[in-house]
């Protein structure tokens, strides 16, 4: 475990030497790193998956994933919550000489929470569309990538939120494929609103 340890504290401080070396790059890794840029381009992204398609059959799909994935993003916090109620990890930023580039959060620092919410939300998206689940992993994983390089997490905190969220999403799919037909109704009540097709 203490080898573990070792190699992701050196992996951290190999990635965020970057860190405090370019002003543009340094703002490049805070717009990513930083809890709003990614989260409201994920929000956006669900509203697209919503409306945007011009099939009724593709719209229908869309709104089925986005019910999915909102449950997916419940789900991965509660687990998150959960795990860190036995388990508490140390920031890099107390722990090793990192260049903080953003605010010190002070919850654990595994598994990531972010990383947990984004993946679930991505991998849940990525098993009912392809096309669109690509372009939510990859804010996933530039997100989380520069989360290592601001110094807030270690590169094992951001694979166990990877798993988090895999696990999650696999976990939600199951779910709603069973309860297919409670869903097709909740859908049908949102169209007497106009916010479902």
């Amino acid at each position: 475990m203490e080898t573990l340890i070792r190699i992701d504290q050196s992996l951290t401080l190999f990635l965020n030497h970057v860190a405090g070396r370019l002003g543009f790059i340094d703002e490049v890794i805070k717009g990513l790193a930083n809890d709003y840029f990614i989260m409201v381009g994920g929000a956006l992204g669900l509203f697209f998956l919503w409306f945007g398609s011009r099939q009724r059959e593709g719209r229908r799909t869309g709104q089925e994933i986005v019910l999915q994935a909102a449950a997916a993003i419940g789900l991965t916090t509660l687990t998150v919550y959960l795990v860190n109620i036995f388990f508490y990890r140390t920031r890099p930023f107390d722990e090793i000489a990192v260049n903080a580039l953003l605010y010190q959060p002070t919850d654990s620092s595994f598994p990531a929470n972010s990383a947990s919410v984004l993946f679930g939300l991505a991998f849940t998206i990525w098993l009912g569309n392809r096309k669109y689940g690509r372009i939510f992993l990859t804010g996933a994983a530039a997100h989380s990538v520069a989360r290592v390089i601001a110094g807030m997490h270690y590169p094992g905190d951001i694979a166990g939120g990877m798993m988090v969220g895999l696990a999650i999403a696999f976990f939600t799919r199951l779910v709603f494929k069973m309860l297919k037909p409670f869903i097709k109704h909740i859908l049908s009540l949102g169209k007497i609103f106009y916010l479902a097709d």
